[in-house]
């Protein structure tokens, strides 16, 4: 890691090297490019700059979803008034009791979205 800093600043002397002293005054600031030109390393007064580090996963992770064993036996009146009967298993790693139907494949981003609306409207 070492060598890449210092690759790092030695390409950074070069570039700044090629601008012109304006744009150098825009990338460093006054204070920065008076340091600069005394020597001093370029990292700490580049605007913008956030330096090496490992790089971060940007994507969310998402626990997969565990239903119970179990199934409960539940029913509805459709609109037409007949009684439906369903099959519905609990998730077990949900903050809240949810369940849903045996026929549903509930992904965990979807149980995700139901917890922040969940969340959302509690709050």
């Amino acid at each position: 890691m070492q060598q890449q800093r210092d690759q790092v600043g030695a390409a950074g002397d070069k570039w700044l090297n090629s601008l012109p002293e304006s744009r150098r005054v825009q990338v460093l600031g006054r204070k920065g490019l008076k340091a600069w030109e005394d020597g001093k390393d370029w990292r700490k007064y580049m605007r913008g700059y956030a330096g090496l580090r490992e790089a971060e996963s940007r994507l969310q992770l998402y626990k997969p979803v565990e239903l119970s064993e179990k199934t409960i036996t539940d029913e509805y009146q459709s609109p037409k008034g007949s009684i439906k009967k369903f099959q519905t298993r609990k998730v077990k790693n949900a903050a809240y009791d949810i369940h849903v139907s045996e026929n549903v494949n509930l992904k965990p981003k979807m149980l995700a979205e139901v917890t922040r609306q969940i969340n959302k409207c509690i709050d």
